[in-house]
């Protein structure tokens, strides 16, 4: 499969490209960091042995830098399959903390991006008659996150949005499903964490990808199996 990952060059987004590579995928990075994208892309090359990693640098909230980047990336791929909406800005802070700036950068890295990568790929969705969204949510829309407001609001327009895409694609052949994950550990966390690895969020996304023709998958919860009370 061919697979764009946003928000690729740290965290989740880092994991899930990195595990969809070591797979044989072909996987194309989105991220602002030049330097970052260059440190992924040269050691899955070593790792994989393959050129199957692809990566530009550009700022998801940008409509204009996206609808440039996006087609450069889906040609060295070969196409486009799968899109991992995956960009956040997690900004702990409560309203009365909180500045206006700080909430526009978490509510456009969040919603924003996603709308414009979206907008980005669905002409090659539609030329093959078909593709999947995988929209990566939160479980702080369900369960109230404290001291996250910009956080949470963001992430609960993503799953408006993607409950909206469901309706409107699923006749032309596009599966959108969202992933809410819980807390979870990457590279550097503490191990011994109640928190799950975020490998556990990217084999939520490659069962997503795997449905039957047939089928999709809506909606899924990841959590951890214990939590602090």
């Amino acid at each position: 499969m061919r697979i764009i990952v946003t928000g690729a060059s740290k965290g989740l987004g880092k994991v899930l490209a990195e595990e969809f590579a070591l797979r044989g995928h072909q996987v194309g990075l989105l991220a602002r960091s030049v330097r970052l994208l260059d440190e992924i892309c040269g050691s899955l090359a070593t790792a994989t042995g393959k050129q199957n990693v692809h990566a530009r640098a550009c700022d998801l909230s940008s409509a204009e830098e996206v609808q440039t980047n996006v087609p450069i990336l889906v040609a060295e791929m070969g196409g486009v399959d799968v899109l991992i909406n995956n960009a956040s800005s997690i900004v702990k802070k409560g309203l009365l903390e909180m500045s206006a700036d700080e909430w526009r950068k978490s509510m456009s890295t969040g919603i924003d991006a996603a709308f414009h990568c979206a907008r980005a790929v669905m002409p090659y969705f539609l030329t093959q008659g078909g593709g999947h969204i995988i929209n990566i949510s939160s479980l702080s829309t369900k369960i109230s996150l404290e001291r996250g407001v910009s956080y949470s609001a963001s992430k609960h327009a993503l799953n408006g949005f993607s409950k909206s895409m469901v309706h409107e694609l699923h006749r032309l052949g596009i599966k959108v499903c969202t992933i809410h994950p819980g807390a979870f550990t990457v590279e550097g966390d503490d191990v011994s964490s109640w928190k799950m690895p975020a490998t556990e969020v990217f084999r939520a996304c490659e069962y997503v990808v795997n449905s039957h023709p047939k089928a999709f998958v809506e909606e899924l919860v990841v959590r951890p199996l214990t939590w602090p009370e």
